[in-house]
């Protein structure tokens, strides 16, 4: 790692100096921007994709399209919102090319949050809730599902969201809600409360 000395303390570089050393031409800050960020590209993606092998070809490319491109990064803004938006949109090219439907580990992390949109009560009903919740995700357009899964299954804040997705802060808060609602209306329609 390439590191920098502060007073007494060795402290790692932020990410606008490994993207200056990478723009100089320093591959090995690159591998460590990679790094830093792959962990979190791979969970995001796969909430895109729901396929962890599927998140790892999305990663790579991104991770492609966002070194082909680092020279037009706008350094006044935040890289990580920059580089999940390619992350983003490199997943949602992949779910275009192969007309991908499934869910697989996104509903098991919503199981996770449930509390939060149903009744407690329903945290006990185990692998059959976790068919119940897939059914009513399925049900979710993308530009609801999107912003109800970075903020329930990524923990994300409202204007991290507002940054990834290029949505304002307003419609991020506007589309969890509605969401929400939606897909209450899809549990109850489905007959999917539990007795």
């Amino acid at each position: 790692m390439v590191y920098y000395q502060c007073m007494t303390e060795v402290q790692p570089l932020t990410d606008g100096q490994l993207i200056q050393a990478v723009i100089a031409g320093d591959a090995n800050a690159y591998g460590q921007l990679m790094a830093r960020y792959e962990a979190k590209f791979l969970r995001f993606a796969t909430t895109i994709v729901h396929d962890e092998d599927d998140a790892v070809d999305v990663v790579q490319d991104a991770f492609i399209k966002i070194y082909q491109n680092l020279r037009l990064f706008d350094q006044n803004r935040q890289f990580s919102s920059w580089a999940y938006r390619i992350v983003r949109n490199v997943g949602l090219n992949f779910l275009r090319s192969r007309k991908r439907t499934f869910f697989g580990e996104a509903a098991e992390l919503v199981l996770g949050n449930l509390a939060s949109l149903m009744s407690p009560e329903l945290e006990f009903a185990g692998i059959e809730l976790r068919e119940r919740v897939e059914s009513a995700l399925k049900g979710l357009p993308a530009s609801y599902r999107e912003p109800l899964q970075l903020h329930f299954l990524q923990e994300q804040s409202y204007k991290e969201i507002s940054d990834k997705l290029a949505i304002p802060i307003g419609t991020v808060g506007t589309r969890i809600n509605r969401a929400k609602a939606m897909f209450r209306q899809l549990w109850i329609r489905n007959r999917l409360v539990l007795d």
